[in-house]
């Protein structure tokens, strides 16, 4: 007689199953999950030091094109005056992103792994996540 009813039992566990899956053991996991926030600090990669030439042969330096040699003057226009000064500028900031890079790669640097770190959540931290997840 309980042959005949094996299937439907069977049915009826696994219902339970995932219901008590589902309403219980999902959102214990989530509340858990929640709980806490985790942070990664990013690494760093390693750098060599390189020089000025080796950066110039690895196209790391920009190629800055020579400021205008003529120097302004009053009978000029306000369009004349603002393109050198435009042009002038423009110089300037290239070479001064040279130095930049240059000095960064003057000295080497030594990788730095990231850090992996854990902190419990904030009220308003915790709820938002609830609601993310479903609850």
């Amino acid at each position: 007689m309980l042959k005949s009813y094996r299937p439907a039992i069977f049915l009826v566990v696994a219902l339970i199953l995932t219901a008590f899956t589902w309403y219980e053991i999902r959102p214990s996991w989530i509340k858990h999950d929640c709980s806490w926030i985790k942070e990664v600090e990013a690494g760093v990669p390693a750098k060599p030091s390189m020089t000025e030439d080796e950066l110039q042969a690895n196209n790391m330096l920009s190629t800055c094109d020579k400021p205008v040699e003529q120097p302004i003057q009053p009978d000029m226009t306000a369009l004349e005056r603002h393109r050198i000064t435009v042009l002038n500028d423009a110089y300037d900031r290239c070479l001064e992103n040279n130095r930049k890079i240059v000095s960064d790669y003057a000295q080497p640097r030594n990788a730095v792994p990231e850090k992996v770190s854990w902190r419990k959540s904030n009220t308003h931290e915790y709820e938002f996540c609830l609601r993310d997840k479903g609850l």
